[in-house]
């Protein structure tokens, strides 16, 4: 049987998701669509055998028609509509943001750690997008050394009326934010901002460049250019110490002729990201059955991709780049989880490493990752700290029950508390 999807939402991004859905998933249907524009809905349900428009996107969530639910509304809309299909038990895919602020994204995962399974997939579609997927397994096999550095560029065609500078950050960056510490493997622990544009009331600051510092000391150096009127370009270039590995341009052709050579861009995100999409629906939908099915933990939940944890760092280093906008001076990201589990003493006796240290606490009840190797490097750069063994069952270590679901049990000297 076809997982019954629904999908709140149907502008752009939602009306692609119930094509793609529609025509490019197997395992799942479209059965039920809302919009806050009530006419709009019906005519993309219309377009779905089968599919109906409900008048409110409560309805819909609470539908017995609906087995996972897509949230595409408004980013303002986001959290509600994540904590209310958490607390029935329905997977969410959302996209990004997961929530506008950081405090809404620490609601949402202390409802996941209170339902004991990550239920939110958050929508970075970039780490499925083959050309990234690719760059990453190159990265990893050590072809072109550490990597030290990377040059971004994000180009839009042009940008819709009211977009801010401080919106470039929050739905443009906010792509890098994600997507570069998945492919270097370390966290943000340092951002700057810059625009060759003086600021004035009212005036998008476009170009501009987001610098995230990285641990280790690798530097990402992230172009948006919003309104550059040639095309939808996205760049990246990785620079290690045995050489360089970027991005393959995305057009189909070139054209040679009369002295030039003409490249073909596509005029948005759809056409340059439409495979990423796919995978992604496709890898939320094929998550969703193993976890029904038993044959996942149940901690790790119906979730193979980016998750709440992913969405509520990605807002606090925006956060932070927005800091740096108004203060012109470079800025921490403060990823401090301010509730249990909580490694005693660790990041408050290692604040140049604040992001690792959150990154430790949060894999003791995020089992969803392959982190074993990295919590084990990042342990052993303190004297006394190492990983003891890997056990199955419930933990007796410092840590409690937590430890349990990384399937690690971690151990600290006295000194570490």
């Amino acid at each position: 049987m076809n997982l019954g999807i629904g999908v709140i939402g149907t502008g752009i991004m939602g009306a692609d998701h119930v094509k793609t859905i529609t025509t490019a998933i197997s395992g799942a249907e479209v059965r039920a669509v809302a919009d806050i524009d009530l006419n709009r809905a019906e005519m993309i349900a219309s377009r779905v055998p089968g599919a109906r428009a409900l008048p409110s996107a409560e309805n819909l969530i609470e539908s017995p028609e609906v087995d996972a639910v897509i949230i595409a509304s408004n980013d303002a809309t986001h959290a509600q509509y994540v904590i209310a299909s958490i607390s029935i038990g329905k997977p969410v895919l959302c996209e990004k943001p997961l929530a506008p602020t950081v405090a809404e994204c620490e609601e949402i995962l202390r409802l996941e750690h209170a339902a004991g399974s990550r239920m939110v997939q958050v929508g970075f579609m970039r780490r499925f997008d083959p050309g990234y997927v690719e760059l990453r397994k190159r990265i990893v096999s050590g072809i072109v050394g550490v990597p030290m550095l990377a040059h971004c560029a994000h180009r839009n065609v042009d940008v819709p009326a009211g977009w801010t500078t401080e919106t470039t950050v929050l739905n443009a960056a906010v792509h890098e934010i994600d997507v570069m510490p998945w492919l270097f493997g370390r966290e943000v622990v340092g951002v700057n901002w810059m625009s060759p544009v003086q600021a004035a009331s009212g005036k998008l600051r476009d170009p501009q460049v987001v610098i995230l510092e990285l641990e280790g000391g690798a530097l990402v150096i992230d172009e948006l250019f919003m309104k550059s009127g040639y095309g939808y370009e996205i760049r990246c270039e990785v620079v290690g110490g045995k050489g360089t590995i970027e991005l393959a341009p995305t057009a189909r052709v070139a054209v040679r002729s009369d002295l030039k050579v003409h490249l073909d861009f596509p005029p948005d995100w759809r056409g340059r990201f439409a495979e990423a999409y796919r995978c992604e629906l496709q890898s939320w939908v094929d998550a969703i059955f193993q976890w029904r099915s038993g044959k996942v933990e149940s901690g790790l939940g119906p979730v193979d991709g980016p998750d709440g944890w992913d969405g509520y760092r990605a807002a606090a280093i925006s956060q932070a780049v927005l800091v740096s906008i108004s203060s012109g001076a470079s800025r921490r990201p403060d990823c401090g989880v301010r509730w249990p589990p909580k490694i005693k003493g660790l990041a408050d006796r290692f604040e140049h490493e604040r992001v690792s240290a959150v990154l430790l606490r949060r894999s003791v009840w995020q089992p969803h990752r392959n982190l074993y190797p990295q919590l084990r490097n990042f342990i052993r750069r303190y004297e006394g700290g190492r990983i003891r063994r890997k056990v199955s069952g419930w933990s007796k270590a410092p840590f409690g029950r937590f430890s349990r679901l990384v399937g690690l049990e971690l151990y600290c000297d006295p000194s570490f508390e």
